[in-house]
This record gives structure tokens, C-alpha cells and sequence, in this order.
């Protein structure tokens, strides 16, 4: 089990109610190990923070530059980045009409270089993480040279069975 350390957030302490405004105000049910980690966390940067997923053909390697955290005031009354807001960061990929993720996933984190740590809220897979590559998004339709359909899921990598599963397989590159 890897021990995870967070940086010095400045993100706000979160109550019970705030959590479950999120999830009225996004109609979302965050799974409980999430909602644990958003009350004693609410985002913040990990470390260690490497990860190992598989692409469908061979391992690959990325990272957590961040977790989002939920903002209980407006970013111009706390300074906080709105990069790392959950909801705008909900809104952005969510959005009704164009979507950018499948439905059952919620961006929660990123890589700094636009890659997404995603969770799973809905259908049978409702907790596990996975990674959403954003060089491969894809809207859906159309079907690839071997007739295979395109689906919104083509680029989105299974990475653990849960959040707990993601931070235990934590690890600090040595390459």
C-alpha cells in the first residue's frame, strides 16, 4: 500500500453539504471513498504521483499533476485557480449538446498537459478511474478503416477499480 502525501492546499475545508450541493447542482452521485477524499483533501497535488495504465497494446506511464478541489466561494474572492475548480472542470467536459467525455465519467484530475484522471459515476463500472487521453478525443460516430464503430470511450484508459486502488498503486518515477 503506497502511502500518499499531499501538498499545502489552499483549497477550502469542505462539509457534507458542500459535497452534496456539487452533486445536486452537477445530478451526480460522487462514490464514498471520492466524497472521503474531497472532505479530508478536496484536491491537492499527490506524491508520489506516477501511475502505470494500459493504452489496449502495451503499458504506459503518466501522472497526477493535480486533483480538483470544489470551491465553496468565487475564485476572485480566494485566489484559487480556476483551472483546478471542479465544477467549471465538470462544466467544460460535461456540457449538454457537446460533451466531451463519455456521460458515466467526471473529469476529478489532470497532467498538466491536458490528459484527465477520470471517475466513473454511473452505469456498472460506477467507481473506477480511468484515463482520458485528450490527443485521441473523439466524439463518436463514424467507424475506423476495419469497420470497428468510433465510441467517446477509444480514449479513455481503465487506470483502478477505485480511487483507494489509484492512490495505492502510486509511485515515484526513477527514470
Amino acid at each position: 500500500m503506497t502511502t500518499v502525501g499531499w501538498n499545502d492546499s489552499r483549497s477550502p475545508v469542505l462539509t457534507e453539504a458542500d459535497i452534496a450541493a456539487f452533486e445536486q447542482e452537477n445530478k451526480v452521485l460522487l462514490p464514498a471513498d471520492y466524497r472521503a477524499f474531497l472532505l479530508k483533501h478536496n484536491g491537492g497535488e499527490p506524491s508520489p504521483r506516477w501511475f502505470d495504465y494500459t493504452d489496449g497494446t502495451e503499458m504506459m506511464l503518466a501522472a497526477v499533476q493535480a486533483f480538483y478541489a470544489i470551491y465553496t466561494k468565487p475564485e476572485t474572492e480566494t485566489g484559487l485557480s480556476p483551472n483546478l475548480n471542479l465544477a467549471r472542470m465538470f462544466r467544460t467536459f460535461k456540457r449538454m449538446g457537446s460533451p466531451r467525455m463519455p456521460e458515466e465519467l467526471m473529469p476529478i484530475g489532470e497532467n498538466g498537459g491536458g490528459n484527465r484522471i477520470c471517475l466513473c459515476v454511473s452505469g456498472e463500472h460506477t467507481g473506477c478511474i480511468y484515463y482520458w487521453d485528450h490527443e485521441m478525443e473523439c466524439t463518436g460516430g463514424g467507424t475506423y478503416e476495419d469497420g470497428t464503430p468510433i465510441t467517446m470511450w477509444d480514449n479513455c484508459h481503465f487506470v483502478a477499480n477505485s480511487l483507494t486502488e489509484f492512490f495505492d498503486g502510486l509511485y515515484e518515477y526513477e527514470g
